[in-house]
């Protein structure tokens, strides 16, 4: 038995954005400069429509009709466009420039919406920017300081008040992760008007990193580099002082994943290395090596056939 389906009732259900001749602007995230058109070749794209209501265009009110350096389209000026001027993330993320640019009056809602959002990732927007600013590059890398300095004060019973600086450290996502550094436009036009934030991080760092030296539970959740013969002679120099009921116990060089320019940790098994013992071992991992070895071992002792 044949089934027929109606697939005009189906049309007819469905709810098109705008009409075949204009479609409303979608609430996106614009990172692109958009270079100024010429208005008559920009205008006959839009089909002599406004790009906000979809209003029909006169030729003699093209010239009245506004620009949105957001969009990048043109506007009428009858509730669409009030010539009220914003900062611009595209500029900023490319430019690293605030100017106050005239935007249609949708696309100013959709700044204000998304201001306070970490939604600009900035390693992969525009690497530049971090040699080009100074101050933003210092954030970036103190921020990753702060989420791993997180780890060790979380789950520290001694943390005390520290602890709770970091749950009410605002905005939230400067202490989250190490990995996903992404940045709001609010973070960015507060790091250009002033430092307060970056202080506020250089701060809770500095306190983090004495509460962590001088804890006897953090310190136990250090890590020893397994590629240096001074901390392994240490090594063997404190098993022997503990075996003796006499002599001095060795000093351990303790490291942290937090200590940049001195540490390198594994992204992989999260062990942590001198950066130039990391460095003279061609970037491997030993702990890595070993569970390889380990994994490859127990596979040849498994038998490839079960016999019943």
């Amino acid at each position: 038995m044949e089934s027929f389906f109606n697939f005009s009732s189906l049309n007819n259900s469905v709810k098109c954005r705008g009409s075949d001749q204009w479609s409303p602007p979608r609430a996106m995230i614009h990172v692109v400069i958009h270079p100024t058109p010429k208005r008559q070749e920009q205008i006959f794209k839009q089909n002599y429509r406004c790009c906000g209501c979809g209003l029909q265009i006169e030729k003699q009110e093209i010239p009245r009709m506004l620009y949105c350096y957001y969009t990048g389209r043109y506007f009428c000026k009858f509730g669409c466009h009030s010539q009220t001027k914003t900062i611009i993330p595209a500029y900023v993320i490319n430019k690293w420039s605030f100017k106050l640019l005239p935007v249609s009056n949708f696309a100013f809602q959709v700044i204000q919406n998304n201001y306070t959002k970490p939604l600009f990732n900035i390693q992969d927007l525009n690497p530049k920017l971090f040699t080009k600013v100074k101050q933003l590059e210092n954030l970036h890398e103190i921020r990753g300081q702060l989420a791993k300095l997180k780890d060790y004060i979380v789950s520290c019973k001694k943390a005390g008040n520290l602890l709770v600086v970091y749950l009410m450290f605002e905005p939230k996502h400067f202490v989250e992760s190490s990995k996903d550094l992404t940045y709001s436009l609010e973070d960015l036009v507060d790091l250009k008007k002033d430092c307060t934030t970056l202080e506020r991080c250089y701060n809770l760092v500095n306190e983090s990193i004495k509460h962590i030296k001088n804890c006897t539970n953090c310190l136990a959740k250090g890590f020893i580099c397994e590629l240096c013969s001074n901390s392994n002679q240490t090594n063997r120099q404190s098993n022997r002082s503990l075996s003796s009921s006499s002599g001095s116990k060795g000093v351990l060089d303790i490291l942290f994943p937090f200590e940049i320019g001195r540490v390198r940790q594994c992204e992989a098994c999260y062990a942590c290395y001198h950066l130039n013992c990391f460095a003279s071992n061609n970037f491997k991992c030993t702990k890595c090596v070993r569970i390889e070895r380990r994994k490859s071992s127990l596979l040849q002792e498994t038998p490839s056939e079960l016999v019943c």
